[in-house]
């Protein structure tokens, strides 16, 4: 699979929306964000240097006919029933989905990746806890970087 050939919808843009974007670029998909608002952090990574290339920003809530032309949707709100919403519609779509809040709704998990010189490490958590996750990964990357590619 080709993610370079490959456009992830991501609604919403705050601290969950703004890591998994991280994410997306690392492994070079196209990323078309909606969202009313765009976090800091978020208006910093889509900034960044030729991020742009490879994001689209729509600023306002999301519609239904976002999904169209996509091939994976998050739903990274801070509202639960607007993630409820985007995952029927990409269910219906037949799109994966991944819901930020809810595990039984999304189609796959959105992995916190810890990436090297030498390999890539996902860490997924049971779906209840995004700072625990966020944690182990930071404590993964550090061993990989302090100790594995010291080995190399």
């Amino acid at each position: 699979m080709d993610s370079s050939k490959m456009t992830a919808l991501v609604i919403g843009a705050g601290n969950i929306a703004t890591r998994r974007v991280k994410t997306l670029l690392n492994f070079k998909f196209n990323v078309r964000i909606v969202s009313r608002h765009i976090s800091v952090d978020m208006a910093t990574l889509i900034t960044g240097k030729d991020s742009h290339k490879k994001i689209e920003i729509i600023e306002r809530t999301f519609e239904p006919n976002d999904i169209t032309n996509c091939d994976i949707v998050l739903a990274c709100t801070n509202d639960r029933r607007v993630n409820e919403i985007i995952g029927i519609a990409a269910k219906k779509a037949n799109i994966p989905v991944s819901v930020c809040d809810s595990a039984e709704e999304s189609d796959f998990w959105f992995p916190a990746i810890a990436l090297s010189e030498t390999m890539n490490v996902g860490i997924v958590g049971e779906g209840g806890n995004h700072r625990l996750t966020r944690e182990n990964a930071s404590k993964i990357r550090t061993f990989i970087s302090e100790v594995l590619d010291d080995e190399k």
